[in-house]
């Protein structure tokens, strides 16, 4: 029979304690990350917009995000969405998991079989196997564009492609439209510098796709352009501008079960006097 050695038993019950309170410091992060969103505190003299108000609004907005081929949570949320009798819902993309044509048809027959009027912007993961952003616009249309419901204006921008980011032609777009819009929708985060995991946004890859974050910012921080709804993160944040106080960055936590502990959802409320309210829910 071998001997024990004392001091390998030592190391063992050591690396096994180590491990242990590794696990539980990734459990105590998920569960933080469940229950405590991230909200960074807004600056001075300067209200969230994630804490309702009392007052007549004019529109009511579902928004979802990355829910990357998970059927089950997304046909919860839209019937949740429809069931609160809001007609409008907004996919900030990662709508499949790699951009499959089959995927993509899945969840087109979601949104048609839903009743709810359904607008979006293709993800990175949308653009996986496709090899492009052809494999969305075959069952959603164009990738980009400029919508109006009542009074209120959306600007959906397509930024997925983290390795070229946005050509010629949508930047023609963006500049037509961006003084005119209430809202910019897209996939990946143009605040990029206070998520907590990381770097985690538009440029994350690619100095030259950065420089196009930059020039974007600079393109709606002198508009009226009330907020940026993003998704990409997997985790609802809400954070002010860096340079404009006016102008708040959202990020829609992912509705499959295997990219969030807790899938969430956003409802946007736009008052009559063009404050908004922005609600974090669980599924």
């Amino acid at each position: 029979m071998r001997k024990l050695n004392f001091k390998n038993c030592i190391l063992a019950v050591l690396s096994v304690g180590c491990l242990t309170v590794i696990a539980l410091a990734i459990a105590g992060i998920l569960l933080f990350q469940k229950y405590y969103p991230v909200i960074k505190a807004p600056k001075e003299n300067k209200s969230t917009h994630v804490i309702s108000k009392e007052k007549p609004f004019k529109l009511r907005i579902g928004l979802i995000a990355d829910t990357e081929n998970d059927w089950d949570n997304t046909k919860k949320a839209l019937d949740e969405i429809k069931s609160k009798n809001i007609e409008y819902v907004f996919h900030v993309g990662d709508l499949t998991q790699l951009g499959v044509s089959e995927d993509f048809q899945s969840i087109k027959k979601l949104f048609d079989n839903s009743g709810l009027k359904v607008y979006s912007v293709p993800g990175d993961r949308d653009l996986w196997k496709s090899s492009g952003v052809s494999g969305y616009e075959k069952w959603f249309g164009a990738s980009y564009q400029f919508v109006t419901i009542g009074e209120i204006a959306f600007l959906f921008i397509d930024n997925a492609n983290e390795y070229e980011g946005i050509g010629p032609e949508e930047w023609n777009f963006i500049e037509q439209n961006v003084k005119s819009s209430n809202f910019v929708i897209l996939h990946n985060p143009l605040h990029v510098s206070s998520f907590a995991l990381g770097r985690k946004g538009m440029g994350e890859y690619s100095d030259e796709v950065d420089a196009q974050r930059i020039r974007l910012l600079g393109l709606i921080r002198p508009t009226n352009v009330k907020a940026v709804f993003a998704g990409d993160q997997h985790i609802f944040s809400e954070n002010v501008d860096e340079e404009s106080n006016d102008l708040f960055h959202y990020v829609v936590g992912s509705l499959n079960q295997e990219r969030s502990l807790s899938p969430t959802y956003v409802i946007l409320t736009v008052y009559e006097d063009e404050d908004y309210f922005v609600e974090n829910i669980n599924l």
